[in-house]
């Protein structure tokens, strides 16, 4: 879970870069932050993000609205997925292709 760390006012119309607290479970070291389907406040968001591990993270928060939102303490904006990154193209080798029909003057 993805909870807020203190009680912050978010303007209208805005987006800003709040602390938040992750409970995560022991052992895993990456996370995908989703916005949380049991946080119903209209008009305010969270972007996905891919993130390390740490008991408190920048996420952003979006207001959408019209009107300023005020979010306490503790309320839940989103949830974290285990994450497991892969190796970047350059780091693999590129596996021969094998292909029947080219003429032998081609291979």
């Amino acid at each position: 879970m993805l909870s807020l760390a203190v009680d912050e006012l978010i303007p209208a119309r805005c987006e800003r870069v709040e602390m938040a607290r992750l409970e995560a479970p022991v052992g895993a070291t990456n996370f995908l932050i989703e916005p949380s389907q049991n946080y119903s406040r209209d008009g305010v968001f969270i972007t996905r993000a891919l993130v390390r591990a740490k008991p408190r993270l920048q996420v952003r928060i979006i207001n959408v609205i019209n009107q300023s939102q005020v979010l306490g303490k503790g309320t839940a904006i989103g949830h974290a997925e285990s994450a497991v990154l892969s190796a970047s193209i350059e780091d693999q080798e590129p596996e021969p292709r094998q292909n029947k029909h080219i003429s032998k003057q081609l291979k």
